[in-house]
């Protein structure tokens, strides 16, 4: 049944009508003929996703290895096994959990708010005055990068390279693999200046709990 992600887009409930005629779970493949399983039930998603031990985040289990994907494939940043809190398990998700946390001590809830809220108002700001504006591109998808990119103590013009390279990575398109290298080499550069020069931001948080870069 050849299904698309534009399919997706422009009609998502009946994208997601005629995959659920094939069961709460449908054999799919992603581009490149990449075998997968696509979760379409509630129930068995809510399964998926609370049973850690059965439905592991990580990476590394996945039957597939590395050698198996097809040259230059755009998804592969989303399938490498990585060392984050995202996919680790057990204790290991604990301590990186733990040093997130403390990281966040490093804003306070009340310096976060004003983060948020001066982003949203910014991004608001550059669109007040037309009359009109797409809420979707303009504003709830640029606003958590915005957030973040503040949170984490990034200059401003490497949080502006953020808008163009987090969605390109996310899309898994032809350009997923050149952001991905950007973004490894954004970040290696902004933790070597939070090792030299500490602030009061996530990332110092992040190395002052004791992780490796």
């Amino acid at each position: 049944m050849p299904l698309s992600s534009a399919q997706m887009v422009d009609d998502p409930a009946d994208f997601y009508d005629r995959l659920r005629e094939h069961g709460p779970v449908v054999r799919v493949h992603l581009d490149g003929e990449v075998p997968a399983y696509l979760v379409t039930g509630y129930k068995e998603v809510n399964q998926v996703l609370k049973d850690g031990l059965r439905f592991t985040r990580d990476l590394g289990q996945w039957s597939i290895t590395p050698a198996e994907l097809p040259p230059g494939w755009p998804l592969q940043p989303h399938t490498a096994r990585r060392q984050n809190m995202l996919h680790a398990t057990g204790q290991e998700h604990v301590r990186l959990r733990a040093a997130f946390r403390h990281s966040l001590g490093k804003i306070g809830r009340g310096h976060l708010s004003v983060i948020v809220r001066t982003a949203a108002d910014q991004l608001i700001d550059a669109f007040v005055d037309d009359g009109h504006t797409d809420l979707v591109s303009r504003y709830a998808l640029p606003l958590p990068v915005a957030a973040l990119g503040r949170m984490f103590g990034f200059p401003p013009e490497e949080a502006t390279r953020f808008q163009r390279l987090i969605p390109a990575l996310l899309n898994g398109g032809e350009d997923a693999l050149d952001a991905n290298t950007e973004l490894t080499e954004i970040i290696a550069t902004h933790v070597s200046r939070r090792h030299a020069d500490p602030r009061a931001d996530v990332t110092s948080g992040l190395v002052e709990a004791g992780l490796s870069p």
